[in-house]
């Protein structure tokens, strides 16, 4: 039997060695593959791996590919006498490859990239057809070249898959905080609506956990979300600003504006420890997040796989193969179990004072529960209240959200198990639940979604406050507070500073007995905004601005002049009164104005979405294939 190495460096008495020649054919195929994916993807990669694998990635696979297909045709033909022409079968083979792999990308991206496919082309039929590739020398080095790639693409592929990127974004403090100041741990039940908990009157589900903190805690009977998207509320909750004056209006194409303080970065300026751990893309330390935290945990199953094939996820053909087969459904979350392990591992960890914010997603949709809890929801579902607006619809839908709440009762209750090891009976840390929006089930026509809605269903959400030691608890304080509190709140809390240019107000006097002062922002009513990118279409702006007072609630397109609405929002909101109270319209169009007039507006830009960001919304319900992207 012949050595394939050995045939392949045979002098010019064999030009037509079927492994040389399928190995330079498959260095043409990876030659024009890059210069495909040049144009749109190396702008993306900004890591200095992902930019050798680049190039080291698909010139390793398609040579060894090229090799051995060369080989084996070579022993086919060896024995079959009809095969005459043995350099034509690597060829026909890599020429069917790139026929019916990249074909169909070439023609769609020709107005784009016909330059580059252009010189790609002629470059690899240069590699593939030059004289000087069949004479010894050059095919010794042409051996040695492939070889070394052959070597340091696995080794660097390695390198990347295994080096998880570090979380710690910065240094202790030089000077901790005192001890007597409390620790303050932020818990955000993602998608979770009030109304369906028990705390609030919800049936249907079981929440002990929950159940226990409230009766320890101060419970806001009405706290208001300012969006009803994840990015623009969660950042409100940490700036103490509404999304116009923080510059996060859309999940994946905004960002906190640089300029913008956040509380991590006012506690971490007292001597607070802070550390973040979150499970969902729109909330990733890249969109402004990060600021202040010296852990920001965003870290997600497979990501370092999924990064990987930034290199040419529609370009090249190898990419394609490995997304088909291992990342159908790339994690774009992080379950509560596995977050609970890093935080966990945090709280072993830190000493002194800590503000820590962790980040529940696990009852978004898609609604997929464990299967006990479903059992639960499913045998509670006959009387559960409220009922789906839409049962037909949303009925089955609403059952696996509950049981998904279900599930994260579970996790409070480990996290509190966790908290209590370290500071037994919670003297002196305080825990705030909140939700960053609810969702639709029909309510408003919108069916299993949260995105155009700024009806109560997505508005009102959980407000459970346990200051140390229990203190006032027990209490159900009736006024509107909203997520820009927060941020003052903890801050006269830690005897720090709020954020520069915060809108809310500490809540703490109202929780000792007295009554919020004035606001000097929302006297007239809480702003309210949906803006997500994919609500505006050339057909139909959907996107939605209004103002919520302790009545009526108003909201219209941002452009003025298009339809409003307007509803008693304690009476429901199945019959829009604008025509009935034309008055009450005017006032609260006069004071919508009013407000936007003060408040300060910020912008950084809409950030292009990357292919990953339109995969990651897509994959979450916030964008669609007709989005803003990078290809």
């Amino acid at each position: 039997m012949i050595d394939p190495l050995s045939q392949s460096l045979q002098s010019d008495s064999q030009p037509r060695c079927p492994t040389m020649v399928g190995l330079r054919w498959g260095l043409a195929l990876a030659i024009f593959e890059i210069a495909l994916a040049w144009p749109v993807r190396w702008p993306l990669l900004q890591d200095w791996p992902l930019q050798l694998l680049f190039f080291l990635a698909p010139l390793a696979i398609y040579s060894a590919a090229g090799w051995f297909l060369g080989w084996l045709f070579g022993h086919v033909a060896g024995r079959l006498t009809w095969l005459q022409n043995r350099e034509a079968l690597p060829i026909a083979a890599i020429v069917i490859w790139i026929a019916v792999a990249d074909a169909g990308m070439v023609f769609n991206r020709l107005d784009r990239t016909w330059a580059y496919a252009l010189a790609g082309a002629v470059l690899a039929l240069s590699v593939a057809w030059l004289p000087w590739f069949r004479k010894p020398r050059p095919s010794m080095a042409c051996w040695r070249l492939s070889l070394a790639i052959w070597l340091l693409a696995p080794l660097l592929t390695a390198y990347w898959l295994l080096g998880d990127r570090n979380p710690v974004m910065a240094a202790t403090v030089s000077q901790p905080a005192s001890e007597d100041r409390p620790s303050l741990v932020l818990v955000t039940w993602d998608t979770v609506r009030a109304d369906v908990l028990p705390i609030y009157g919800g049936t249907g589900l079981e929440t002990p956990n929950l159940q226990a903190l409230a009766a320890e805690s101060v419970v806001f009977e009405d706290m208001v979300a300012v969006a009803p998207i994840t990015g623009p509320s969660h950042a409100s909750l940490l700036t103490g600003r509404m999304p116009p004056s923080h510059g996060l209006r859309s999940n994946g194409n905004t960002q906190i504006a640089p300029e913008v303080p956040s509380i991590a970065q006012s506690l971490r300026a007292n001597g607070y420890d802070t550390a973040a751990f979150v499970s969902a893309y729109p909330v990733k330390g890249k969109f402004g997040f990060s600021r202040g935290f010296r852990i920001y945990d965003d870290r997600f199953d497979k990501e370092r796989l999924d990064q990987l094939t930034l290199v040419g996820r529609r370009e090249m053909a190898w990419v394609r193969f490995i997304r088909g087969r291992f990342l159908k459904r790339a994690a774009k979350t992080l379950p509560g179990d596995a977050l609970l392990d890093r935080v966990d591992h945090f709280l072993q960890e830190v000493s002194g004072p800590f503000f820590l914010w962790v980040h529940f997603f696990d009852a978004h949709g898609p609604h997929d529960p464990e299967r006990e809890d479903l059992q639960k929801a499913r045998q509670a579902a006959a009387g559960a209240v409220p009922v789906a607006a839409d049962p037909e619809n949303c009925g089955s839908n609403f059952m696996r959200y509950r049981a998904e709440i279900m599930e994260l009762d579970r996790y409070l209750g480990r996290l509190r198990a966790s908290l209590e090891s370290r500071d037994p009976g919670l003297q002196n840390t305080a825990l705030f639940l909140t939700s960053d929006h609810g969702h639709c089930f029909g309510e408003g026509g919108y069916r299993n979604t949260h995105l155009p809605s700024l009806l109560e269903a997505t508005q009102r959400i959980p407000g459970v406050f346990r200051l140390p030691k229990g203190a006032h608890g027990g209490q159900r304080l009736h006024p509107s507070v909203g997520q820009v509190d927060l941020a003052a709140t903890f801050a006269e809390l830690a005897g720090a500073e709020a954020p520069e240019g915060h809108q809310g107000l500490s809540l703490m006097p109202l929780i000792t007995g007295g009554s919020l002062p004035s606001r000097a922002w929302f006297g007239d009513g809480f702003y309210l905004e949906a803006f997500q990118n994919r609500l505006k279409t050339e057909a139909e702006d959907q996107r939605r601005i209004g103002l919520r007072d302790g009545e009526w609630k108003y909201y219209r397109a941002p452009q003025t002049g298009g339809e409003a609405t307007l509803y008693r929002w304690r009476e429901g909101e199945n019959e829009n009164l604008a025509q009935q109270f034309p008055e009450q319209l005017r006032l609260m169009e006069q004071a919508l104005q009013r407000l936007l007039q003060r408040m300060p507006e910020v912008s950084t830009g809409e950030r292009r979405l990357t292919e990953d960001d339109q995969e990651a919304l897509q994959e979450l319900g916030y964008a669609e294939e007709d989005d803003q992207r990078d290809s």
